[in-house]
């Protein structure tokens, strides 16, 4: 049997589809070291927990160097979990692990014969940097951050057999001396489920209503309300509209947490964003964050559906929605033009103009034809390319290539 062991903070993380096909094989025995969170459903696998609690910015380091001091802190974790599992006989011939967070930088030293697989998300650089506005010069200063942020990350790429990144526009983001590295294998969306359903609908309960495709829902999800997913873009698009579509209502998906802007200060975002705004309240709704069944029953009675981002990487919500023929209004950035089309499959907006947003909006409830004609096509796409026995089976051609490698020794 082949040991492979998974390193992520999270379980399963973007492993989700790939653990199960591995197991359902009966051909290799999984790992996998996490943080120490809830308890995992993980049958059938070895897992192995740490504590880990982040640091503040400062505490001694240099700014410079705070994720890297992070990293190292959480990689010496992973190696002690990792040294758990050898004393529970558990040592892996191969090792798959996400680069993010520095799970994978001692693990060469500890297992000099295993094959390592980096999962690669965005390598930082000025031109792929989410916090800069368009047109504004980029610091000095900005700049030797964002190469040292990458520190920890060259270290593990360095140390990996090969990598695998879920997108071309994330591939691209990485120096030429890793791009040769670098496969491109999205970790797939499960399109039997990720379907659309005539019957779906989506219990309002605090307002005593039930919202099915027979009204006007007009949705935005993000796992945190935050400028660089948009937010006060479409909140601003949301004040025009509930002047324009009387009817309609407008689901908000997600929570008040940051996870790629700065800090909002005191109040946050949401709070900002409806002090700054006029809507009409009784039609705007927060939902918090949803279970995957109830986000999708939202996507499936939405009439349009806006994603916005800033140069950073395509939300797991966006490629979800295209599989469940959602019609889409989202950003025009390199990122989403890489699934997107416009006019094709979704409309694609200026990122930084909320009256175009909420006139593509506008469009789709108006034209049930196009809404559906996009819909449709969104779905086509990621059934033919994204669809998880498309990607899984390229996953494990991967691991089937680094069995064959330790056969060779």
């Amino acid at each position: 049997m082949t040991n492979i062991l998974f390193v992520h903070p999270n379980y399963p993380g973007q492993f989700k589809h790939i653990i199960p096909a591995l197991r359902e094989t009966g051909e290799f025995r999984l790992a996998y070291i996490s943080r120490k969170r809830s308890t995992p459903n993980s049958e059938g696998i070895l897992i192995e927990q740490y504590q880990f609690e982040k640091k503040p910015r400062g505490s001694g380091v240099h700014r410079y160097l705070h994720h890297t001091n992070e990293a190292i802190r959480e990689s010496r974790e992973v190696s002690v979990s990792a040294n758990n599992l050898i004393s529970r006989g558990f040592v892996p011939d191969i090792i798959v692990g996400h680069t993010s967070w520095g799970g994978l930088m001692f693990m060469r030293d500890m297992f000099p014969q295993a094959r390592i697989i980096g999962y690669c998300e965005l390598y930082s650089s000025p031109e792929y940097d989410h916090a800069t506005p368009p047109g504004q010069t980029v610091s000095n200063d900005h700049k030797a951050f964002l190469r040292c942020r990458n520190l920890h990350g060259l270290m593990q790429m360095e140390a990996m057999d090969i990598g695998i990144t879920p997108t071309e526009y994330q591939r691209q983001s990485h120096p030429a001396l890793v791009q040769k590295k670098l496969l491109t294998v999205h970790e797939g969306v499960d399109t039997e489920i990720c379907a659309p359903d005539p019957d779906a609908a989506f219990p309002i309960k605090e307002r005593g209503l039930t919202l099915t495709r027979s009204d006007q829902v007009l949705t935005y999800v993000s796992r945190g309300f935050e400028p660089v997913r948009g937010f006060f873009q479409y909140m601003e698009a949301v004040e025009i509209l509930c002047k324009e579509l009387p009817e309609a209502h407008f689901l908000f998906v997600g929570g008040d947490n940051v996870f790629y802007s700065r800090g909002a200060g005191e109040k946050n975002y949401r709070e900002q964003a409806l002090e700054k705004y006029q809507i009409d309240r009784e039609r705007v709704h927060f939902t918090g964050r949803l279970t995957h069944e109830g986000f999708r029953k939202v996507i499936q009675i939405s009439s349009a559906h806006t994603y916005l981002t800033r140069p950073l990487f395509l939300s797991w919500s966006a490629v979800e929605a295209m599989s469940m023929a959602a019609p889409i209004v989202a950003s025009d950035e390199k990122l989403v033009r890489e699934f997107m089309r416009h006019e094709e499959n979704a409309l694609l907006v200026d990122y930084f103009n909320p009256r175009q947003i909420a006139d593509s909006v506008l469009r789709l409830v108006n034209d049930h034809t196009l809404a559906q004609c996009l819909g449709s096509n969104a779905r086509k796409m990621v059934v033919e390319h994204l669809d998880i026995r498309h990607t899984v089976n390229r996953w494990m051609e991967v691991i089937r290539e680094q069995q064959k490698a330790l056969s060779k020794g």
